[in-house]
């Protein structure tokens, strides 16, 4: 009777969590499946039934100009936003960790990540237009003004929706590398203080190399936030001028719900998935190399 009691103890809590396993189920693992099935399909919304058609709708991907556009739009605001982001948010986190009045300044922070991504598009917007806009104001007030709205030229909308991104998204940079300063232990710092380090050294020699985890994280959070932008270009530009500043989540949806080509949207999903996991994989072999070349 006792081991009977130990064991029904021991399986109890597993039939608490039954419910919610299922929920994950129906929540994760059966989009990502009928995603992949659908890809090896032929589905178009609003019409019943699927014809496998194999790997047409990844030959089509491979072939389509319109794809290729929308993943090098994502990837150029990728490779503007993100260092950027990370070198910043390092900054501001170095700075409120040395600062006694971080209380003052750490709410106001916070802002922009509190802010809905649709907000923050409509918002910078009108900061953008070049008659009564804030931005275009600036860029006037010190000479920089090139006379027309940033959003509205095929060479500025880039930078522009990066710039975007980059306000918000930075305090959350800011947050990862703030708590992994928080971790270091304090004795460390002082014991290379005490051996003569600069302030360089301590930061080159021992923060960098303890904030690797962190900077992963940041890393990976923000590629794959990039990697579906959607809210902040709809919103600014709603992909234009022309389609110059679709990104590939715009494209993605314009082929589910405008054309209705739900098959081939799927594998362009898929597809997107996949860069992902690849992506994720190839910072995970840069730190982890940077890493042991530290440690030698």
């Amino acid at each position: 009777m006792t081991s009977i009691r130990g064991a029904r103890r021991r399986w109890a809590p597993l039939f608490f969590l039954l419910p919610l396993l299922f929920i994950l189920l129906v929540i994760n693992v059966y989009p990502t499946v009928f995603e992949i099935s659908a890809s090896f399909s032929s589905i178009t919304l609003g019409q019943p039934g699927a014809r496998f058609v194999g790997l047409d709708n990844f030959r089509r991907l491979v072939t389509d100009q319109r794809f290729w556009n929308s993943l090098r739009v994502t990837v150029e605001i990728l490779l503007f936003a993100v260092p950027a982001e990370i070198v910043a948010g390092t900054l501001i986190a170095l700075m409120l960790h040395a600062s006694r009045h971080r209380k003052i300044f750490f709410p106001a922070l916070l802002v922009p990540i509190v802010m809905t991504p649709i907000v923050v598009g409509f918002v910078f917007k009108y900061m953008f237009q070049e008659d009564y806009g804030l931005i275009s104001w600036l860029l006037r007030l010190v000479g920089l003004f090139p006379g027309f709205n940033l959003t509205t030229r095929i060479h500025t909308v880039l930078p522009a929706l990066s710039f975007v991104d980059f306000w918000q998204w930075t305090p959350f940079v800011m947050l990862i590398v703030l708590a992994g300063l928080n971790k270091i232990p304090s004795s460390v710092m002082e014991a290379a203080s005490l051996d003569g380090a600069s302030a360089w050294q301590r930061f080159s020699r021992i923060v960098l190399p303890m904030l690797r985890a962190e900077f992963l994280v940041a890393l990976l959070f923000r590629t794959v936030d990039v990697m579906r932008i959607y809210d902040i270009i709809y919103a600014t530009t709603r992909g234009g001028p022309g389609s110059f500043s679709e990104s590939a989540s715009m494209y993605l949806q314009i082929s589910a719900f405008q054309f209705r080509d739900l098959g081939y949207a799927c594998a362009f999903a898929f597809a997107l998935m996949l860069l992902g996991v690849l992506w994720a994989n190839v910072y995970q072999r840069v730190l982890r190399s940077s890493a042991a070349g530290a440690s030698r």
